[in-house]
């Protein structure tokens, strides 16, 4: 959560953990009207372009990209799932970190 390693693994957007892809398109194929949302504390500014390249080319299912805006905001996540939450009133949320 500091901002030294803010900017320290930033740019690390390479990894991904084997087979997550297929988990995420498991859970699209269950039936239910999925939507996935791709919500990271990385900043907008430096990684929307790297967030949206790896998405795509790792072939993990479309969805919103939401990034930080602001790098001083702590609680961003928890702000921005919340109103997720209250915007689109989900009948399940599943949670993958």
């Amino acid at each position: 959560l500091s901002s030294a390693n803010l900017y320290l693994y930033a740019f690390q957007t390479d990894r991904v953990f084997k087979g997550m892809p297929e988990v995420y398109y498991a859970v699209q194929r269950s039936g239910e009207a999925i939507k996935f949302v791709y919500l990271s504390n990385a900043p907008q500014k430096l990684m929307s372009y790297s967030h949206s390249q790896f998405l795509s080319q790792n072939n993990f299912p479309q969805g919103n990209i939401i990034l930080r805006e602001n790098s001083s905001d702590e609680v961003f996540k928890l702000t921005t799932l919340r109103q997720l939450i209250k915007t689109e009133k989900p009948k399940t949320v599943i949670l993958l970190g």
